[in-house]
């Protein structure tokens, strides 16, 4: 087999590695030090996410660029935030700093569907039975408030009057994500890495503790393999000059 032949296998596998990774995760990693802003979206009801999240490793970096940024949920109830104004990322983990909630299976699926829906610029998701609509900002609010409720009773919170006082198309979505988390949670074997989800937990600038929110990062099968491909790649130019 010669070299020609050689390269192109290898884009091939090599375009089949990212094709798999989630877009977004392959350019946006967020990490303790990173500094966060946060946004309001267009059609956003009530309380909760959907939000849109800028990080930046420089506080005083340009926070008007529109890279670099995802979208995202609440963790907490309890906990608040205000919109454009600079957080630091104290850790990403796997529970909220003030409230010691744990994120558990069925809330990481739930919001890793939405996530990737969202990042391959789909027009809707179904997720149980129930759709998520992307490309309509009025019926993406209503669905975006039945998604948070969720999973902030995923979370561990209790959600009964909230519930009670939402619409009742979005108080049906709600209960249809939330039957959903409980059947993962029930019988789905658990994900040693839920799915690639974790929890940021924001700081103030001087160290009170903010609204936690959900993020997707790389699963360390993407990782892993990057890593090979990587090595591979430079095996493969070494012979190739050699």
């Amino acid at each position: 087999m010669n070299i020609k032949t050689n390269a192109t296998l290898f884009m091939v596998a090599l375009s089949a590695i990212f094709g798999a990774i989630n877009p977004a995760e392959g350019s946006f990693i967020v990490k303790a030090g990173d500094f966060v802003r946060l946004y309001s979206t267009p059609g956003r009801v009530s309380n909760g996410g959907e939000f849109l999240y800028k990080k930046r490793n420089n506080v005083d970096a340009d926070w008007s660029s529109s890279l670099d940024s995802a979208r995202t949920f609440c963790c907490e109830m309890t906990e608040f935030m205000n919109f454009d104004t600079t957080y630091r990322v104290a850790s990403v983990g796997r529970t909220t700093v003030a409230t010691d909630k744990t994120l558990s299976v069925g809330v990481a699926s739930l919001y890793r569907k939405w996530y990737d829906g969202m990042a391959s610029n789909q027009n809707s998701i179904a997720i149980s039975g129930a759709t998520y609509i992307y490309n309509d900002n009025s019926q993406r609010g209503k669905d975006a408030r039945a998604l948070q409720i969720a999973i902030w009773w995923g979370m561990g919170f209790d959600t009964t009057s909230v519930l009670n006082a939402e619409a009742a198309d979005i108080r049906a979505k709600a209960n249809t994500w939330i039957n959903y988390i409980s059947d993962m949670n029930a019988s789905a074997a658990p994900s040693s890495d839920l799915f690639g989800i974790r929890i940021m937990n924001l700081k103030t600038m001087s160290g009170g503790n903010a609204q936690d929110q959900l993020v997707a990062v790389p699963e360390p099968g993407s990782l892993c393999a990057l890593l090979f491909f990587g090595g591979a790649a430079t095996i493969f130019a070494r012979r190739k000059r050699a």
